[in-house]
Parts: structure tokens; sequence; C-alpha cells
């Protein structure tokens, strides 16, 4: 069997207009020329110490890339035998590994798939045009100048370094989850945890502003029934006994002292209604014809009709 080991990585380059020098065209017109920033970073595999927050089941990076802690750099263990061993959590295999998968050549992919991208500037002199392809270019584009020779982009590296981050992360996670037995797959870490919970504190000032409130306001009802006992009789405040006390025509029959509780049964023979007052044949009452607002009262059904809405109403 034949190996070699050699530290592995993935190259991340970004080359674009930053728009500090404008393109410009030679005195011919055949040629653009400009300035182009090139940023060329280079990712190394390793264990690497996240800070994290677990919120209902769901983990998320906590800080940004400047806090993560580099641990330990890893090697890829090139293997050139179909019987592929066992070699450890320090060692990757890489894309060249036969009949095995390649964890590098994962990340290669992804990250292919996600920023590949291209900003192509056709020259055609007043009908130039640029052509983005992937959406990396669209997402960075700084400006959309109407010409062609004044568009911009900024950089899209810290992008890309987010997002592989964050990738890398939750690959690591669920690396974990799927192989238990590997080292370190299962960890005790220390975490501070927030429970939130509603408490409700009493104000005093505003108690007593209720109560005072409710008070006032069972004396100013209680002062309307003030002399209650000098009826001489029991009262109820029921609908009935009401519209007898002010002199429905319905309750014209009864004795002027009939008790609250036979009132219904004098009346349970008679459909009544409340509604306005008018004569018998269906003719309005006598206040309407004079020009007087009608009158809304108890009285047996035909002799009263539904009210009218906005209409106006007299005793």
């Amino acid at each position: 069997m034949y190996t070699k080991t050699y530290v592995a990585g993935i190259q991340l380059n970004a080359t674009f207009s930053d728009g500090s020098e404008t393109f410009t065209v030679d005195s011919e017109g055949e040629e653009i020329r400009g300035r182009l920033t090139s940023h060329v970073c280079t990712l190394q595999a390793g264990i690497v110490a996240y800070k994290v927050t677990l919120n209902d089941g769901t983990v998320s990076l906590l800080s940004n890339r400047s806090e993560d802690e580099f641990l330990t750099p890893m090697q890829v263990l090139s293997i050139d035998h179909l019987n592929l061993a066992d070699n450890g959590a320090s060692t990757l295999r890489s894309p060249s590994s036969l009949g095995g998968y390649s964890t590098i050549g994962g990340f290669q992919y992804a990250g292919d798939v996600l920023f590949s991208s291209t900003a192509t500037l056709n020259f055609g002199g007043p009908v130039s045009s640029t052509v983005l392809d992937g959406s990396l270019a669209n997402q960075q584009l700084a400006n959309s100048s109407e010409s062609e020779y004044h568009q911009s982009f900024t950089d899209p590296m810290p992008v890309m370094l987010d997002a592989l981050r964050d990738i890398a992360f939750r690959a690591s996670v669920r690396a974990a989850k799927d192989n238990a037995s590997l080292p370190d797959a299962a960890q005790e870490v220390p975490y501070t945890g927030t429970d939130e919970r509603t408490v409700y504190v009493t104000d005093r000032r505003y108690l007593a502003a209720a109560a005072v409130i409710s008070l006032v306001s069972v004396a100013a009802v209680a002062a309307t029934l003030w002399g209650w006992w000098e009826l001489g009789r029991e009262v109820s405040g029921s609908p009935l006994e009401i519209a007898k006390a002010f002199g429905a025509p319905l309750f014209d029959s009864m004795g002027s002292n009939v008790p609250w509780d036979k009132i219904p049964k004098e009346v349970a023979r008679e459909k009544i209604q409340y509604g306005e007052r008018v004569e018998r044949g269906g003719r309005r009452s006598s206040f309407r014809d004079l020009g007087r607002p009608g009158q809304l009262i108890f009285e047996r059904d035909g002799d009263v009709k539904n009210p009218t809405a906005g209409e106006l109403y007299g005793e």
C-alpha cells in the first residue's frame, strides 16, 4: 500500500472591479483598460472551536469568524488502494482516494455550486453590455451605472467565507450525530441558559385609583335607588313592571298595585311587543299626525310596529 499525507485546503479566488479606477477606452476604440482587484484566500482543514447558541433545539453560530479558535490542523491522506483503512480523526480522505468519498471534495463542490460566478463586459462601443452569470456577481454588484465602464463590485470574499464556515460547522454537527463512535463525537460543554417568565407586579397607585372610581360608581347608582323602602312593596325592576309603572295601555285593566310576580300571569295570554305605537287599522298615532315625535311602548301585537332606524321618538 502506498500512502501520502499532505496539508489540504480550498482556494477561493475573487477578481473584481472595486470602482477605485474607472475603465477607459483607448483612443482607437479597440481596447478597454482598467484595474481589477484580486483577493485570494486558502482554507485549511482543521479542528475549530465555535461559539454557538442553542434555541428550541436549533443550534446557530453566535460569533463572527474572527472569534473562532483554530485548534489543530488536519492532514489529508491519499491512499491509492481499494481497501481504505480507518485513519482516525486527524486525517481526511482526498479527492484521489480510490473506492471512498472525499470530505474536502464535498466542500469544494459546494463552494463551486454556490460561488462560481462571472461578470463579462462585452465591448461594442455605444452598445457595450455586461453579462452577469451566477448569483454571486448579481449580489455583489455595487452600482448599476448607465455606463458599462463604471460598474463596480464589492469584495465577495466575506460572503464566501461566512457561507463555507456555516456549512463546515453544520457538516461537523451532522457527522458527529451520524457517527457517534468517532472520537469526540459527543462532547460536554458548559452553557448559560435563559428562561422567560411573565411576572405581574401591582402598582398600588393605580390600584387605589381604580378602587376609588369603582366605589364612586357604586355610590352614584345607589343614589338613584335611595328611598326604595318607601314604596311599601317589593319591586323587581323587570321590563313588564317598569312598563306598568309608566302607564303602558296594555296594563290598564290590571290593578295599580299588582305584585310584580303576578304581572306575567296577567299578560300570559297576550302577545306583546315593544315598538312604536300606532292606532288600530295601521294609522299612526295622533302624536305623529300633529308633527310630534312618535312614542315607544309595550303594547299588544298589532298596536305597535318596529322602531325605524334614525327616527326621533318622544316620551
